[in-house]
């Protein structure tokens, strides 16, 4: 038999609170049928037996510790056919043991995950096995112990009473740790649905918590930014891993509100460049923010720079145009947008200079009306195409509120 490991899934913690459960009751109903055998039946032999079987089960979660749950529950299960076997041998039928046989039926459900399927066949087994024989042998040999009618009776009643109180608690016990488990279940993928959504833009993650493939989309007007960070790699030669990382972490995460408050789409980071978009999604081109944020990253880049004594600047360029968007990979899935528009933006970010916020014809053309702009020399693409390029100039009004909000 291929042996179950402890998976560590929310079904096999179920399972193995539960056993630790049955442990407890089969130590208390073993001990509580000890003086029943010493003064009912007026036998030390079987008092001693049900102490001998208490004792048993009471080192059970003990063994847990030191060996696989798994063996633990099924050796429970052994432990408890026997138990009943050697019990039925010796007050024989008709005095109520037989009422045992629905909780030896129950427990594998409940010690058992599905996952442990295995296990359970297992366990179903050797219950089946133990009972038929000890019902055969008792079929043909009178008991170990000869009980008057009223003696009799009284096991009866007791057995009868005592299966209903473990079978209600167990089932108890069993309801509790589900819901437990349960409110676990769901605080856990509340944490790993909102961390999907910083990951991910929210209509994207909404088709992956769906379990939808999220397909390729052409947007016919997105406007995207890059920016980075100038001579970052001379600086980080003179920085510990720690100390630029927290200049990186300090830097983003000032540029991830600005992007959050315009309600501009981040969409990653690589390195030191920060790059974002607007109109992406219905009802979000936001030119004008966007041009806000470029505005606003120069502050936020500016005031680290004060902040840390270091010469910090930023290049940041910016286009608008048709890109497409899609998601890459199953596990750790990316969000990303491609086109010649994520090109030449990229492209302006490169060309330009320390705090210049360079754009492309296009974008200049639907910020006219907002912003101020300054001729530069042409850009030349890979492809060997020129291109015109404007260098952005904000406004007094623009520059406060950027100001104002970095």
């Amino acid at each position: 038999m291929e042996q179950s490991t402890e998976d560590g899934s929310l079904d096999v913690q179920i399972a193995v609170r539960m056993a630790g459960t049955g442990y407890v009751l089969a130590f208390l109903t073993g001990l509580a049928f000890a003086p029943v055998g010493y003064f009912l039946f007026s036998s030390a032999e079987f008092a001693l037996l049900s102490v001998g079987f208490s004792v048993a089960y009471l080192l059970l979660p003990f063994a847990s510790k030191v060996a696989p749950s798994w063996s633990v529950r099924l050796f429970f299960i052994l432990l408890l056919t026997l138990h009943y076997a050697l019990v039925l041998l010796c007050v024989g039928p008709y005095a109520g043991v037989e009422a045992f046989t629905v909780c030896l039926a129950a427990l594998p459900l409940l010690l058992f995950a599905k996952t442990e399927r295995q296990l359970l066949w297992v366990a179903y087994g050797t219950i089946a096995a133990g009972v038929v024989a000890v019902e055969l042998i008792a079929i043909r040999q009178p008991p170990f112990l000869v009980l008057e009618q009223s003696d009799r009776t009284s096991a009866y009643i007791a057995n009868i009473a005592t299966v209903a109180i473990v079978m209600s608690f167990l089932l108890f016990s069993y309801s509790r740790s589900s819901i437990a488990n349960y409110i676990k279940l769901q605080k856990e993928r509340s944490k790993s649905e909102q961390m999907l959504r910083e990951l991910v833009p929210a209509d994207v993650a909404q088709h992956l918590l769906r379990g939808e493939s999220v397909p390729a989309q052409s947007h016919g007007e997105c406007t995207v930014l890059f920016a980075d960070l100038v001579h970052f790699t001379d600086l980080a030669e003179n920085l510990s891993p720690v100390h630029l990382v927290e200049l990186l972490n300090g830097i983003f995460s000032d540029i991830d509100s600005l992007c959050e408050r315009h309600g501009i789409e981040k969409i990653k980071t690589i390195g030191d460049c920060y790059m974002c978009a607007t109109g992406i999604f219905p009802q979000q081109n936001r030119i004008v923010g966007i041009a806000m944020v470029s505005i606003g990253i120069v502050n936020v880049v500016n005031h680290w720079g004060e902040k840390t004594g270091y010469p910090l600047s930023v290049r940041i360029g910016i286009c608008t145009g048709q890109v497409i968007s899609g998601v890459i990979g199953t596990k750790r899935p990316l969000f990303d947008i491609w086109g010649q528009t994520v090109n030449v933006a990229q492209l302006m970010e490169t060309k330009s200079t320390g705090n210049c916020i360079l754009v492309s014809e296009s974008t200049r053309w639907r910020l006219r009306e907002h912003f101020n702009f300054e001729p530069v020399p042409d850009v030349w693409s890979k492809s060997g195409h020129s291109l015109h390029a404007y260098r952005l100039v904000p406004s007094g009004s623009s520059l406060e509120s950027s100001m104002a909000e970095g």
